[in-house]
Parts: structure tokens; C-alpha cells; sequence
């Protein structure tokens, strides 16, 4: 049984197939669907849309840039989709294709509740490997709509807590690789160490409702580090680095890039940060703290206690808050229009950019590292969209400049 679409003004039958299928391949069956009609369109005319069956792509067809596959099998069929992936959190990705109830493919690969493994892939390398977490469906004057969202597999670890079966929990003389290690095999992941992971903690444990990576990313905080996920689905431990190769000279007025937004957040700014141990609170190292040369003349303190702090560097502690302070407080928003920097290779986290943009107050080339990517497929074609911050932000360092200056 057809449905039909109503066009905007300037659509085609390449356009209208890639927003109702999710893809250009069905162009053909709908100008033989609508006969006499050769297109381009005006905004308002109806246009017949023959059902197709997801997961089908027709044997003459290109193969499809984007892919995604759940517990096995390929969707062909989707209007929009949209992968995040972050330098210190979990990759994520969303999808939305038509609901189609009738028929059984559908039906079983888009099933509530069910946890299936979920891929996605550009050109034939995977940039996510998942688990489909949620499945929504919709009903709209549009018509009827399902939509996917997941996570990267070490995504169940920020849902989870550590299993009954393992308790009690409590590390000795252990290092952040040991303690990961123990807290992800009864989940079956592998955490995969990029950089150092730093001295042996004395004694630490989790509490009991804490969810494992919330334990993980509280340790990794005390050793300069974060937890993202590669494009393999494995778990990472990572520093940020100071400096590195742009994959990409990035330029107001100049493609690929077409938008850049500073996001600034003054409250989160301070003039001095200092890290409290809390025990031996009157003995040296047990207060340590980082001044913020940028702000000469104002008086803006931020003091917190160091948790766990057994064999712990106050001062590595304070060093690491500071930095993320700079990679909190300044972030640039970059839309680019495509999904590959300069080297064909999808936008990555923890890559660098280089930034001239005097309308957001970046006079000169800065080169900022990126801390998350949204990668986007839709009705406007391809799009990412990048999170820049100040370089060496989450190792704990003080820039020497600052974008602005």
C-alpha cells in the first residue's frame, strides 16, 4: 500500500528518496510510481511512495557511505542518523526510519528492550561498534516513524553498577589498569590504556549504587585522565595532549566550514583552583593549589576536597582540575560539511583543528583539540559539527595563549 509525500519547493526524486528512504537508490521506483512527472518540484505537489522492504537495496545500487547494521542486519532504510562520539565520553548514536509494522524484517530488527549489537560504519569502517538501547516509535501528520538510539558497548558500564556476585569490591595497592581489568570482564569488555595510568591506588572501592564507569571516571580524574570509547567499541583511557598536527585548517568564509560558535562559561572561570586532601590537612602537600594567569586582578578562588585520596598527588589533582577548568570554560562550536578532515578520515576526538574565525573572536590561527564530534545524515545531506577546546585541558595544563589573545 503507497503513501505519499508533499514536496517543497525545488525537491527531486533523488531528494524526496533520501527522505523518505533514507536513501537516493529509490529514485527510480518513485519516478515510475509517478508517471508524467519528471520533477523538479513546486512546494505542495503529492507524490506517491511505494512501501519498500527494509534492509533491501536494489542488486544496480551504490553502495551506501553510511551504514548500519543491527544484530546483523543492514538498514538501508533511514531518513536521518546521527553519531556522537566524545574525547571523555561514551560514543552515542540515533537513527530514524519509517515504521513499517507489516513487515517481519522490520519487526525484528527493530525490537524494544533487546540490547542487539549495532555497528555503524562509513565507507566500510566501522566508526561505532554498540548495542541498541532504545527504539521509539511515533506518529505524526508526516507519518509514522521509529527511532534508535545507542551506545558504544562500554555504555553499560555508565548504566550498571559492579555485579553482586563480585563484592565485596575493594582495591589494595592496585593501578587504574588493574581495577578496570576487574571491573569490566563480567561485562566483556576490554579496557584499553592509550596512556600511563598513572601510580597504584592505596585503597579504593565503590559505593554500592555507583555505576561502574561513574567509579572509573572518578580514578581517572586523579591521574590526569578520561574514559571514551574507540571506534572498535573498546573502553580507553586517555590524556589530552598539548599540541599535535591540525587534521585540518579550518577558516571563517572558507568550506569545508560553515558555522563557529563560542560557548563561554564565566562562572566556571576561576583565578585560582586548590585541591584539599583530607586527611593531614595541616601537613605539607595536603592543600596544594594552581594560580590562573589569565586573570590578573580578580580574586575568583575554587577550593574542593580530594576523594580517595590515598596515595594520591594533591598537586596532580589540582593540576588536572585547572585543566579541565579551560576545557570547560571555552568551547568553539564548528559546523563543517563533511564527514572527513583533510587526511579522508572521519572526524575523530582527540585530533587537533586549526581555527581562524574573527567573528567568534579568534584573530589568528589557534589549534584547538577535538573534544567531541557529531557526525549528521539527513534531508541536508552530510554534516559534522565539532567541539573545540583549548589544547592540553584534560592533562592538566595552563595554556601558554589563549584563542582570544
Amino acid at each position: 500500500m503507497s503513501t505519499t509525500y508533499n514536496t517543497i519547493q525545488g525537491d527531486t526524486y533523488d531528494a524526496v528518496s533520501r527522505k523518505v528512504y533514507g536513501v537516493e537508490v529509490y529514485a527510480d521506483l518513485l519516478e515510475k510510481s509517478n508517471p508524467g512527472r519528471p520533477g523538479p518540484f513546486a512546494a505542495g505537489e503529492v507524490l506517491n511512495v511505494p512501501p519498500v522492504t527494509p534492509g533491501y537495496v536494489p542488486q544496480d545500487a551504490t553502495p551506501q557511505r553510511v551504514s548500519i547494521t543491527i544484530g546483523g542486519r543492514t538498514v538501508t532504510v533511514f531518513t536521518q542518523i546521527e553519531v556522537e562520539r566524545a574525547f571523555d565520553k561514551i560514543d552515542t548514536f540515533s537513527l530514524v526510519a519509517p515504521l513499517t509494522p507489516d513487515d517481519p524484517l522490520f519487526r525484528e530488527i527493530f525490537r524494544p528492550l533487546s540490547f542487539q549489537r549495532a555497528v555503524v560504519g562509513l565507507e566500510g569502517a566501522p566508526v561505532l561498534v554498540g548495542t541498541l538501547v532504545n527504539v521509539t516509535p511515533a506518529t505524526s501528520a508526516g507519518g509514522r516513524t521509529v527511532a534508535l538510539t545507542g551506545y558504544a558497548l562500554p555504555g553499560v558500564l555508565s548504566d550498571c553498577m559492579t555485579p553482586a556476585s563480585a563484592y565485596p569490591v575493594e582495591f589494595n595497592d592496585l593501578s587504574l589498569q588493574g581495577i578496570a581489568d576487574t571491573l569490566c570482564a563480567p561485562f566483556g569488555i576490554q579496557p584499553r590504556f592509550v596512556d600511563d595510568p598513572g601510580a597504584d591506588f592505596t585503597r579504593v572501592e565503590p559505593r554500592t549504587d555507583e555505576p561502574v564507569l561513574g567509579f572509573l571516571v572518578r580514578l581517572a580524574a586523579m591521574r590526569g585522565g578520561v574514559w571514551g570509547s574507540g571506534e572498535d567499541g573498546a573502553l580507553e583511557f586517555r590524556k589530552s595532549k598539548a599540541a599535535g598536527v591540525p587534521v585540518a585548517e579550518l577558516a571563517e568564509g572558507q568550506p569545508p566550514l560553515m558555522s563557529v560558535d563560542p560557548v563561554f562559561d564565566p562562572q566556571a572561570y576561576f583565578s585560582e583552583v586548590t585541591a584539599v586532601a583530607p586527611v593531614d590537612i595541616g601537613a605539607e602537600g595536603g592543600r596544594q593549589t594552581v594560580k590562573n594567569p589569565f586573570v590578573p586582578g580578580s580574586i575568583r578562588p575554587f577550593t574542593f576536597k580530594v576523594q580517595n585520596a590515598d596515595n594520591v598527588d594533591v598537586m596532580d589533582v589540582a593540576q588536572a582540575k585547572i585543566g579541565r577548568m579551560f576545557g570547560n570554560a571555552a568551547t568553539y562550536v564548528a559546523e563543517v560539511s563533511t564527514w572527513l578532515d583533510k587526511n579522508g578520515d572521519a572526524w575523530a576526538p582527540g585530533s587537533f583543528v586549526s581555527l581562524q574565525a574573527p567573528g567568534a573572536l579568534v584573530y589568528e590561527p589557534y589549534v584547538f583539540e577535538v573534544r567531541a564530534v557529531k557526525l549528521r545524515l539527513g534531508g541536508d545531506g552530510e554534516t559534522a559539527i565539532l567541539s573545540l577546546v583549548i589544547p592540553g585541558a584534560f592533562d592538566g595544563k595552563v595554556p601558554e595563549v589563549l584563542p582570544w589573545d
